[in-house]
């Protein structure tokens, strides 16, 4: 899924007063090139000026501006640049310009539909024009000294990290547009109203709502079909659900991928009765994945009932509905062949009766003839 963090506690600046510091920070990729609601190649100068001055009637310890990011999984960049392309990309050195530019006006368009999703969740009619903020496409992530990858000495702390790793960037104000209400991600209400004196106001940020909303933008956007396994909703509950709520996922899961495995044998064995498929290559190939695979899934389920490591089976179990998937394509390509063969058998058998008909037709007047 798009990990949306309303608001990165690792910024560079301290976000009560000047935005100073993190906005050059974000220059170490390329300089200026911030965007906002309606605008492109924003000046890092213009960002500071803009953010600086909107904190009106706010005080010396309030917070005057937040850093949320959106993170990509390598899957969804994957789509992206699919669709982009028509080719597999793995990093993005490999784009040309032209294809960097449009990846890059993707990113950005979906940047501000979650920029829409931020300010509707505030439940005050805001949307994302009604905000001051800009945003920082970058395309490069370093290792950190407490990555495990680093901890183990498989990589070194402050190298490039290999892939696709392109994320966003974003610095927002405390203050909307008209500097009228304030506006914190991170306060603990989801959703209330707050009196002070005679002002009665509306309150609250609910963070799953805002990424529940941030996934399904992302997949209208894109057309991306998300699996189970890659929803907020599921992942959240895998990480923070009662033993009850880990209990019925873990079922739920489980019997889509029995399905899965089952209409996948129903139909080799439909298509073994064909003894024109015996020994088709593409059939026993598919067939030795899938028998093989199997095992494995057996293996799976059986770990996952033992819960020895939850997640870990999660993550294998999503591996084998991928294989399921690619092995239902092949015997799909099968089918279809046989299919097509049917089709021509007809077509040649009622040629055949036609020209039988015909030519017994021509004989009966030859008949009649004499």
């Amino acid at each position: 899924m798009p990990i949306t963090n309303p608001h990165s506690i690792d910024i560079k600046s301290n976000n009560k007063g000047s935005c100073f510091d993190l906005a050059n920070y974000l220059d170490k990729e390329i300089e200026n090139k911030f965007f906002n609601h309606t605008e492109i190649d924003i000046k890092t100068y213009d960002v500071v000026q803009k953010i600086d001055t909107n904190i009106s009637k706010l005080g010396k310890n309030d917070d005057k501006f937040f850093a949320p990011t959106i993170n990509f999984s390598d899957k969804e960049l994957k789509h992206i640049l699919k669709d982009i392309t028509n080719k597999k990309i793995d990093n993005i050195s490999q784009l040309t310009p032209k294809e960097k530019e449009i990846f890059e006006s993707r990113i950005i368009d979906y940047s501000r539909l979650v920029m829409n999703n931020y300010a509707q969740n505030f439940n005050r009619g805001l949307k994302g024009k009604d905000l001051v903020y800009f945003g920082k496409i970058e395309h490069n992530r370093t290792y950190k000294f407490d990555d495990r990858l680093v901890k183990k000495g498989y990589a070194t702390a402050g190298t490039t990290k290999p892939g696709l790793n392109t994320h966003v960037h974003i610095i927002v104000s405390r203050k909307d547009i008209t500097q009228r209400y304030k506006l914190s991600p991170t306060t603990t209400y989801k959703q209330g109203i707050k009196k002070v004196g005679k002002n009665v106001g509306k309150i609250g940020f609910d963070r799953k709502n805002f990424k529940n909303l941030n996934e399904k933008s992302f997949d209208n956007l894109f057309a991306y079909n998300r699996g189970i396994l890659e929803k907020f909703n599921v992942l959240n509950t895998l990480k923070k659900g009662s033993p009850q709520q880990r209990f019925e996922l873990k079922e739920k899961i489980l019997h889509k991928v029995s399905t899965i495995s089952n209409d996948i044998t129903k139909r080799f064995k439909h298509i073994e009765k064909d003894t024109r498929y015996i020994g088709n290559r593409t059939v026993s190939e598919a067939k030795y994945k899938f028998l093989k695979q199997t095992k494995s899934v057996s293996n799976t389920v059986k770990m996952t009932k033992k819960e020895i490591d939850f997640q870990q089976a999660v993550n294998q179990i999503e591996i084998h509905e991928m294989i399921f998937e690619k092995l239902d394509n092949e015997i799909s390509k099968v089918e279809d062949l046989r299919k097509q063969e049917d089709l021509d058998y007809q077509e040649r058998k009622e040629q055949e009766m036609l020209e039988s008909e015909e030519s017994s037709n021509k004989l009966k007047q030859e008949i009649d003839i004499y």
